[in-house]
């Protein structure tokens, strides 16, 4: 699956799933889908794969602007950050950097694509940013919900060798490509009802 399909589906399913009320609760969850979404292909080296490129930077611009959104609404992850102990953060984002590490050096859909490494990413991002767990968790097994239909096996139970492969689509299928536009109208719809819903919560001038 490509990476804007990836990023499509677990931003939109987030959303729906968690539904969101003010722009304090949005935020958090865009920032854990979006990088929920994308962190199993860590293992994707930059110089070989573009695709990778392109949802890292998709992933960084989203995480980027709700971040900021957030940190100037005082929303949830500023007040997380403010009042969370430094030892927790600190612990959070060393479990967090040194899982990356190893799912980076990994093979493709090996320990980056399993369950253990979704577990130590969690612990890591509840110590760490609480705010964003539950985007994050639902972004990340949207991920491996995806790659599981595809033809190559992913490792969902490292260090188990043999991985999980429905053989439903391949990643050029016709079927990969519905998946992907299906990706992308339920993320229209999402972000435009959003759009809707947040319009009128702002204050009416006059």
């Amino acid at each position: 699956m490509l990476s804007k399909t990836h990023i499509a589906i677990g931003v939109a399913s987030s959303l729906t799933i968690l539904a969101p009320e003010t722009i304090q609760e949005l935020c958090p969850i865009v920032i854990g889908a979006s990088v929920g979404s994308i962190l199993c292909d860590i293992d994707c080296k930059i110089g070989v794969s573009k695709d990778a490129v392109l949802g890292r930077t998709i992933a960084t611009i989203l995480s980027v602007a709700a971040l900021y959104i957030d940190i100037v609404a005082h929303g949830s992850m500023f007040e997380y950050f403010m009042q969370t102990h430094i030892i927790s953060l600190v612990l959070g984002l060393l479990i967090i950097l040194i899982t990356g590490y190893f799912a980076r050096e990994s093979e493709h859909r090996g320990f980056s694509h399993s369950l253990m490494a979704f577990g130590l990413y969690g612990i890591g991002i509840f110590l760490f940013s609480k705010p964003v767990l539950l985007g994050f968790i639902i972004g990340f097994a949207s991920h491996l919900m995806l790659d599981v239909l595809t033809y190559r096996p992913v490792q969902l139970f490292y260090p188990r060798e043999k991985g999980v492969s429905l053989k439903i689509c391949k990643s050029k299928s016709p079927l990969n490509t519905v998946i992907m536009i299906f990706g992308y109208i339920w993320l229209i719809a999402v972000c435009v009802l959003y759009y809707q819903h947040f319009l009128v919560l702002l204050p009416k001038r006059g």
